[in-house]
């Protein structure tokens, strides 16, 4: 969210669409953060599958928004 907001911050398309292409890299770290939380009993299957779902949407609405920033 830090990301998106410093980059509707910038003066320029392409920096807007750079700091929403790093908000997408954000959330594939997440993605990697919980599958190390659930290898190590953090979460459950249940949370994890969730949380995956919840992170897979909210790349899929970042790069529709890339697309519609073109």
């Amino acid at each position: 969210m830090a990301n998106i907001a410093e980059g509707l911050e910038r003066n320029t398309a392409l920096q807007k669409k750079y700091f929403t292409n790093v908000a997408i890299g954000s959330a594939g770290e997440t993605r990697s953060h919980l599958y190390i939380a659930r290898d190590m009993n953090y979460i459950d299957d249940n949370q994890f599958k969730l949380f995956i779902e919840n992170v897979k949407e909210i790349s899929r609405i970042l790069n529709g928004f890339i697309q519609r920033a073109k």
